[in-house]
């Protein structure tokens, strides 16, 4: 039994794909894999570069509006 895979980038067949994704993974040929692992890798930056952007813009708002011990929602102080 042989078996037959078509590459998501393309659509040509391939032996060996190379599978990427985390919630929907994808096979990919040889010559579309760099492709599609670049995106992932871009992908992960943008998601760190965010959450830096986030974590760090949340503790300005948090020093901005606990003055005098003001104790906020959603926010544990330590201390």
């Amino acid at each position: 039994m042989t078996t037959l895979y078509v590459c998501d980038g393309c659509g040509t067949t391939t032996e060996n794909p190379v599978k990427l994704g985390h919630a929907l993974k994808r096979d990919y040929c040889e010559p579309c894999a760099p492709n599609a692992r670049g995106f992932v890798m871009a992908e992960e930056q943008l998601r760190v570069e965010t959450q830096k952007a986030f974590a760090d813009g949340r503790d300005k708002l948090i020093e901005r509006h606990s003055a005098n011990g003001f104790k906020l929602p959603d926010v544990i102080h330590a201390g």
